[in-house]
């Protein structure tokens, strides 16, 4: 049997654009409500350990797609000690930091620096310019050893403080009149690194732990404040709410942004679904996770609520899943119990000539099948899955002598038009070495129907239509050029999954009508464990007594283009989201 560690190469298709953080797939028919909060999206904050979630938008749908004044709420709850989310982040409300009453109209940005251990003149890098210093370990001879803390900013000094172990240590600063703690944390010990050698001078380290920083900076919300076609319109000491000033409308096939730009509904093409995305230009990694699952003995997850599962909007087809079957007592899944399947289903054509196809596999329509996230098209059973890299509406123009990059080597030449002014002569090259070439004459001739150029390949005893077009209009003038639409392009080098092969914590069980995978062993659950389950899904468990955990598929960007990866270190969930690592 073959352990294959996809999860290192398989590559999206991303040509610049941003990632989607999906939420669930939801009706937004009349009478139908969507909720939304962060253990369903991950958009908003979300807190794994606690299972604690600050935000919630609410929309009531008075008609197909629409949403009148006033039924749709974003609200955020905050809590005793001020903590609380806004649009995504983690906030601090300054104000509860002097009373828990306080209204909270001074929101700070939160960042939580993992536990360090320096040594001496070296610094913890905080943000907003500022760090931590261990400058000396003070009493060491008395054997009461504290750490002489520095707090610097932009490398000027601001203070120091000794501070003793366990002792909290803080950063205060004014802001509007009043003073805040932005900076706090705890001396955990300080110990001599070279103490069992005296022959050695000592140096000494100290352990820092419980760092957190609020930004000196806050965000000042106050009632009537906008946020798109949100207004606030409540404050309290523990909760925030907005709320629609402007009917909110989701046509179908379209992108609708909402809460001035932080999130987008997608909707479907012919039926009423949506599902939210936040999208951030800036965010560099993604963790892509599903509805946590909350101290239950089974759970199953499906594109529906795991953001990273492969959908469709404008069919409405998704294919896989993932179940699990828990041990509670001894927190693991037991063999058999962790199972994966996924079905190729056929979608029409976007390319209306391309119905034409008759050619084995892919007479009637597209087989796709989503693997582990990525969309695929299966040649001839689940077991065989090419990449799909281009499938568009998009339209694109040719010049003579102009190269269309195409995807894994393969290139698309317009070599000149006919004297007729009504022919394209084309050739398809792989490295440079021509694969095939063809005159097309849009509405007359061509190698499909009357305006596709096609580029067929047998793989494996499957013929595979590796690459085809619409050929739309050819024009001869100053610069001969032609206008291409519905490109449709395929990867000729299949992944091969067979019967028995590995992945991670699942064997293959079953290759052919629809992929079945399995667990062999026993899979560890819970106690913080991360753990890595299909090859590109893995769970995340809570540091707690509660069996909490969910599924996830983290990307971090390369170039243009995005690969999954082993889940990014754990820190909140919010630096994730917003690019901080």
């Amino acid at each position: 049997m073959r352990a294959l560690m996809l999860f290192s190469v398989l590559f999206l298709i991303n040509t610049g654009a941003a990632m989607d953080l999906r939420g669930p797939i939801v009706s937004i028919e009349k009478g139908k409500s969507l909720t939304l909060d962060g253990s369903t999206y991950p958009g908003f904050y979300y807190s794994l350990t606690t299972g604690t979630s600050y935000e919630k938008l609410v929309m009531n749908f008075s008609s197909n797609g629409s949403v009148n004044i006033g039924e749709a709420t974003y609200s955020l709850t905050v809590s005793s000690t001020g903590s609380t989310a806004f649009l995504g982040k983690q906030y601090q409300s300054l104000n509860h930091l002097n009373s828990p009453t306080a209204m909270p109209n001074l929101l700070s940005e939160v960042w939580s620096p993992t536990k360090a251990i320096p040594g001496i003149n070296q610094s913890i890098a905080l943000s907003e310019g500022y760090e931590i210093r261990l400058m000396d370990v003070m009493g060491r001879d008395a054997g009461k050893a504290a750490a002489l803390i520095k707090f610097i900013k932009d490398g000027k000094t601001l203070y120091e403080q000794a501070v003793a172990p366990l002792e909290i240590f803080n950063y205060t600063k004014n802001i509007n009149g009043t003073d805040y703690n932005l900076i706090k944390g705890k001396v955990d010990w300080v110990m001599s690194v070279n103490f069992s050698n005296e022959s050695i001078k000592p140096t000494y380290n100290a352990s820092i732990s419980g760092l957190a920083q609020y930004s000196e900076n806050p965000m000042e919300i106050k009632i009537g404040d906008k946020y798109g076609e949100f207004e606030v319109k409540s404050i309290t000491s523990k909760s925030i709410i907005l709320k629609n000033t402007v009917a909110i409308n989701f046509p179908l096939d379209t992108n609708v942004p909402i809460l001035d730009g932080f999130m987008k509904f997608r909707t479907s093409r012919d039926v009423y679904k949506a599902y939210a995305v936040n999208i951030s230009d800036e965010t560099k990694s993604y963790e892509l996770r599903g509805t946590p699952a909350s101290n239950v003995s089974s759970y199953k997850w499906s594109a529906s609520n795991f953001g990273g599962m492969f959908y469709d909007p404008e069919y409405d087809v998704s294919t896989e899943w993932l179940n699990v079957t828990i041990d509670k007592t001894n927190k693991g899944i037991a063999q058999g119990n962790l199972v994966y399947e996924s079905t190729p289903v056929k979608i029409p054509y976007r390319n209306p000539e391309m119905a034409q196809y008759r050619e084995s596999y892919f007479n009637g329509g597209l087989p796709i099948m989503g693997f582990q996230g990525e969309r695929y098209a299966a040649l001839g059973s689940a077991g065989r899955l090419s990449k799909i890299l281009l499938d568009t509406d998009d339209q694109k123009t040719l010049y003579v002598g102009e190269l269309w990059d195409l995807g894994e080597g393969y290139t698309l030449t317009l070599n000149e038009i006919g004297e007729s002014d009504r022919t394209a002569f084309l050739t398809l090259a792989k490295n440079r070495l021509e694969v095939y070439s063809s005159v097309i004459e849009p509405h007359n001739t061509a190698d499909l129907g009357n305006n596709t150029f096609l580029y067929s390949k047998e793989i494996n005893g499957v013929m595979v239509p590796i690459f085809s077009v619409y050929v739309k209009a050819v024009f001869n003038g100053n610069k001969g050029l032609a206008q291409f639409k519905y490109p449709l392009m395929i990867s000729d080098s299949p992944l091969e999954i067979n019967e028995g092969d590995i992945f991670a914590n699942v064997t293959v069980i079953t290759n052919s009508e629809k992929l079945r995978l399995e667990n062999e062993q026993t899979v560890p659950i819970g106690n913080g464990y991360t753990v890595d389950a299909t090859g590109d899904i893995w769970f995340k468990a809570a540091s707690s007594t509660t069996m909490r955990f969910y599924p996830l598929i983290t990307k971090i960007q390369q170039g243009e283009s995005y690969i999954s990866t082993s889940p990014l270190p754990d820190v909140p969930v919010e630096e994730y989201i917003m690019g901080e690592i």
